[in-house]
């Protein structure tokens, strides 16, 4: 598929469709693609649009995991997202999962591990417990003390990310969806939305309208979530492995050299081994500094630098002294719970928000899709964990 975007429309212009998605991310995409297919006319609107850097489904990679802890609803949910994102590959005949498994290393006791254990165990997911010596043995990069244990979860993967992005808008477009590149006003009042206006003047008429625009949701709605929705700055770098190193062979598998990693003993450090031709990704999942993602410089921390060069000299240290190949800073929306938001606008009848992805939301893209679609047309239910209502 070839990614297009379509720029009909002067300023002053008027667009009618069925219904309205702002934000072209993994939340708002999906459910525009799910509108679309299930009959229903829809236009998806971003400001720079699908996959753009400055968003939170932006860069080349995010984990695909069922570990949660105790978090069943979202282990459950990443299964069926799984499944949903292989249906796709096997349709549209383009890679989005690369499959490698996850190592989660902790101490004994850490409550990731043990509630993420039980939860395998309910599913019937498969898994190893890896002793410190074992993880050693069957990934000798690894350096791990005494003190660890390992959870190998074997259903698990790596999903490119941007490319995703632009292949579901490419999947709306050619459903008859429209997309267009613009930036919309915050709606006002209360009642009924009649039309939505973009910055440069166009205007877009339909029945409902939802809004899933990541972290410029608090912006748009600050009277309601400017205080609920925390957006924090998360710095990410690749580092470049050693020449014709084993781990720059990109097989996934049971077999891989590296596994996904995520180190809940060491401020939950996730590391992604070298894929399609970029380095070695590393970042902490700790929250980062607030930011206003509109207004931050988007330029790494020679801080942020140190503690993930701290990392690699304790963990993995044949990439301790290796080159910084890439860095990026991205936002995470978070929640006070980490779960989900969506629901109604609580004065518009037909507005509809759906975010707070709160940095684990990029997986679910295909069922919080499926989900927003349906409470948008036929007002279905949803985990009442992501209630809007819960933030008000």
């Amino acid at each position: 598929m070839t990614h297009k975007a379509s720029e009909d429309g002067k300023a002053g212009s008027l667009a009618e469709s069925q219904a309205v998605v702002v934000g072209a991310g993994a939340f708002g995409g999906w459910t525009a693609l799910h509108l679309q297919e299930s009959g229903v006319q829809t236009t998806l609107v971003d400001a720079w649009g699908p996959g753009h850097g400055l968003s939170s489904s932006g860069g080349e990679t995010r984990v695909l995991r069922c570990g949660y802890g105790q978090l069943s609803l979202y282990a459950e949910m990443a299964l069926r997202a799984r499944r949903m994102w292989q249906e796709r590959e096997e349709r549209w005949g383009v890679e989005l999962l690369h499959q490698r498994p996850i190592l989660w290393i902790g101490h004994e006791d850490d409550p990731l591990l043990r509630g993420s254990q039980q939860c395998f165990d309910q599913l019937g997911l498969p898994y190893n417990r890896l002793s410190a010596a074992r993880i050693q043995e069957r990934f000798p990069d690894f350096r791990c003390g005494d003190e660890v244990v390992g959870l190998l979860e074997h259903q698990a993967g790596v999903l490119y990310a941007r490319r995703a992005c632009r292949v579901v808008a490419d999947a709306f477009q050619e459903a008859g969806g429209v997309l267009l590149r613009g930036r919309a006003k915050a709606p006002a009042g209360s009642g009924s939305l009649k039309v939505l206006e973009l910055d440069d003047g166009r205007r877009l008429k339909a029945d409902t309208y939802l809004f899933a625009c990541g972290p410029w949701m608090a912006s748009l709605f600050d009277r309601y979530l400017e205080d609920r929705l925390e957006i924090t700055r998360q710095e990410v770098f690749f580092f470049g492995p050693p020449p014709a190193h084993p781990m720059l062979d990109e097989r996934g598998g049971q077999d891989c050299r590296l596994p996904v990693f995520y180190d809940a003993s060491m401020d939950s450090y996730y590391g992604i081994p070298p894929l399609q031709g970029r380095g070695f990704k590393l970042a902490s999942d700790l929250a980062g500094p607030v930011v206003d993602p509109q207004g931050d410089s988007r330029q790494s921390s020679p801080e942020a630098l140190r503690g993930a060069r701290d990392f690699l000299k304790k963990r993995l240290p044949v990439l301790a002294h290796a080159p910084l190949s890439e860095s990026r800073v991205c936002v995470y929306t978070r929640t006070p719970d980490r779960h989900f938001v969506m629901g109604p606008h609580p004065r518009i009848s037909n507005v509809f928000l759906a975010g707070g992805g709160s940095g684990h939301g990029f997986k679910h893209g295909p069922l919080v899709g499926e989900y927003a679609a349906a409470m948008m047309s036929k007002n279905r239910p949803f985990p009442s964990q992501w209630r809007l209502d819960r933030l008000l």
